[in-house]
C-alpha cells in the first residue's frame, strides 16, 4: 500500500470517521475547496489538495455504489 495511503486513512480515521459534514467551503482566493466536520465537541476543517504542501485543489469523485453500469 502506497505509504501516503495509508498514512492518509489513518489520520481519517483517527479523526474524522464518525463526525458530520457540517458545510462546504473554498478559499477566499476561490482556488481550494474542502468542508468542516464536526465530530463530538471538536470541528475539523478538511481541505481537498492535489498533494501534501496544498499545491491547488483536488478532485472527489464521488458515486453510488449501489448503482451499477
Amino acid at each position: 500500500m502506497n505509504s501516503n495511503v495509508k498514512y492518509q486513512t489513518k489520520r481519517i480515521h483517527e479523526t474524522i470517521l464518525g463526525g458530520t459534514i457540517m458545510n462546504v467551503m473554498k478559499s477566499g482566493d476561490g482556488e481550494s475547496f474542502g468542508f468542516y466536520v464536526n465530530k463530538g465537541k471538536e470541528s475539523f476543517e478538511v481541505w481537498i489538495d492535489c498533494d501534501p504542501e496544498g499545491n491547488g485543489a483536488g478532485w472527489l469523485s464521488i458515486s453510488n455504489p449501489d448503482e451499477s453500469s
